[in-house]
């Protein structure tokens, strides 16, 4: 618990010096990048090939809505309003890759956070084993209107839970923000994460778990402790821009072969 306050102080300070500048859609340069995977969600409809959409819009809670699943004006929209679904008196969405799964890369989305107190906007890396099974979760982001980014790790044991948090100088819910992830092995003989808000690197963290390959979930998720949920009549909506994953050249061809 102490590391997560001193990292929240830490992270307030770098916000306002250096956070959310205008950032280029490119891996972190210096390694050779092949992209892997892309959706532009520039097509009529989300593409079923690609992404399933699903019941739980964060895993846990069965309160996804496949309506709320919307793709319109180039850009993917996870929208969440007040209207009875199930036990629930609220609907959210949720979508993950159907067959793209990948190990070590670089993991990024352009978003825009939800106009909304009350909600979690979520980009995260799945594994498909729990992780009381060896499987892992990495949050690129669970971010919290206007400002929060947090970035978490789950991971098997005692101590798997790892959170970091920073407040940006800027409404993140006013325009499109890039949330990337640089996932590598590194001379250890563990791997190291490295975590991006608008092509800056923020935070990183060494996990010797993290070798499984993962799928990519986007989703909102409403929780409370973080202010009331009250959108308009309407809803209110994550949008994604795009998401795109690139492996190092020499990975992704031995993976090819």
């Amino acid at each position: 618990m102490r590391f997560v306050r001193l990292c929240l102080l830490y992270a307030v300070a770098l916000a306002a010096a250096c956070l959310f500048a205008p950032a280029k859609a490119a891996p972190p340069p210096g390694t050779d990048w092949v992209m892997t995977f892309s959706d532009n969600f520039d097509a009529p409809a989300l593409d079923p090939a690609i992404w399933s959409v699903s019941s739980s819009a964060d895993g846990r809670r069965p309160n996804g809505d496949p309506a709320e699943v919307v793709v319109s004006d180039n850009a993917l929209h996870l929208i969440c309003r007040h209207h009875m679904h199930g036990k629930d008196e609220w609907t959210s969405a949720g979508l993950w890759t159907r067959d793209f799964r990948q190990a070590f890369g670089y993991f990024e989305a352009r978003l825009r956070y939800a106009k909304a107190t009350g909600l979690t906007n979520l980009f995260r890396l799945i594994t498909d084993q729990p992780i009381s099974s060896g499987g892992f979760e990495i949050a690129v982001d669970e971010g919290r209107y206007p400002r929060l980014v947090s970035i978490q790790l789950h991971r098997p044991g005692a101590r798997g839970l790892y959170v970091y948090r920073a407040k940006a100088g800027t409404d993140l819910s006013n325009d499109y923000h890039l949330y990337g992830l640089s996932w590598l092995p590194n001379s250890r003989g563990t791997t190291t994460l490295t975590w991006y808000v608008d092509g800056t690197p923020i935070q990183s963290a060494a996990c010797p778990d993290c070798t499984r390959p993962v799928r990519l979930w986007l989703g909102t998720r409403v929780i409370t402790g973080s202010g009331p949920f009250a959108p308009p009549s309407s809803g209110v909506s994550m949008d994604v821009d795009y998401v795109r994953v690139y492996q190092v050249r020499t990975t992704a061809m031995h993976h090819q072969q």
